[in-house]
């Protein structure tokens, strides 16, 4: 094949397919990141990361692909199914519908941080110990899972091409919160919107910064629900307990394995919702597997000596 036709084939390519051009945009804006950083003097990139970072995001376009299909016809017969119908001719439909996803996605955001079920599809996002612009593509092979929290968009009648149309907005928007290279915002962008700065809190590991900045484009659902905070110190990026390897298959799925572990050795249906929906990284998650159960069992002995009491009365 000759280089015209090369050339001619990949230009039809990338006019079918816009996520080559983002691609493409956002190679050239991690280069231009690197450049600046190491200008400053304070490298932003570590190859075995970024290539871990990239390969992540690779697998789990490809892992979710069918995934998100499914996703799309069950919303689509939700929407067919709701007697609600919105218009995308209006543009009201467009502001509701972006609303909507950016209060859904800061629940299945914090979801994903405060239970171990939703941390095991979220923690590879968090375990790199680097903050550049390619940590936005390391991405979880199960992040899909969530996507039950943004039915309300299907119920309320937005049609499939706007869910789809803002959902790509708000990941577009947050690729470039994530660098160290852009300090602060003006104060009034800073006070709605998510920033680089308050996802840098977000991606921090000091104690302080911990659970805190959920909000994917807007801030303000952090700032009315009580978990924002302000960057005060430079944060700490990775895990509270980092994970050391870059191999792909086990930054995706070390935590469901420590999960599924726990839940094996439960002992009852009980116990392993207790552990399923308990905090990672807090006391109740850290303590071994047999403490729980020895809790479960003796409040299970207290309600029963409570129900016997009652009966003899």
């Amino acid at each position: 094949m000759s280089w015209s036709k090369l050339l001619e084939a990949a230009s039809s390519f990338a006019a079918t397919n816009r996520v080559v051009y983002f691609v493409g945009i956002f190679l050239v804006l991690m280069v231009v990141e690197g450049a600046v950083a190491r200008r400053r003097r304070r490298p932003a990139y570590e190859a075995a990361d970024t290539r871990a970072n990239l390969l992540c995001g690779l697998t789990s376009l490809v892992v979710n692909a069918a995934v998100r299909a499914g996703i799309v016809v069950g919303f689509m017969a939700v929407i067919a199914w709701t007697p609600l119908k919105l218009s995308a001719d209006h543009w009201g439909t467009w502001l509701l519908a972006a609303l909507l996803l950016d209060f859904c996605l800061y629940w299945a955001h914090r979801f994903s941080h405060e239970t171990r079920l939703g941390w095991a599809t979220h923690e590879v996002h968090h375990s790199s110990r680097r903050y550049n612009l390619s940590v936005a593509l390391r991405q979880s092979w199960t992040t899909s899972l969530l996507s039950f929290f943004y039915l309300p968009l299907a119920l309320i009648g937005a049609p499939m091409e706007v869910i789809i149309a803002v959902q790509s907005f708000s990941s577009l928007y947050q690729f470039w919160l994530h660098t160290e290279q852009i300090d602060r915002m003006p104060r009034w962008f800073e006070a709605l919107f998510n920033t680089p700065s308050h996802h840098r809190v977000h991606h921090g590991r000091n104690p302080r910064y911990l659970d805190k900045n959920y909000g994917g484009v807007l801030i303000v659902w952090d700032r009315l629900f009580g978990t924002f905070e302000a960057e005060v110190e430079r944060p700490v990026y990775g895990l509270t307990t980092p994970l050391r390897s870059h191999r792909v298959v086990t930054i995706n799925l070390h935590a469901w394995r420590a999960m599924i572990r726990d839940v094996a050795r439960a002992g009852s249906w009980r116990v392993a919702l207790a552990l399923i929906f308990s905090a990672p990284g807090k006391p109740l998650a850290r303590r071994s597997v047999q403490p729980l159960v020895d809790e479960i069992r003796d409040a299970d002995v207290l309600l029963q000596s409570g129900a016997s009491l009652s009966n003899m009365r």
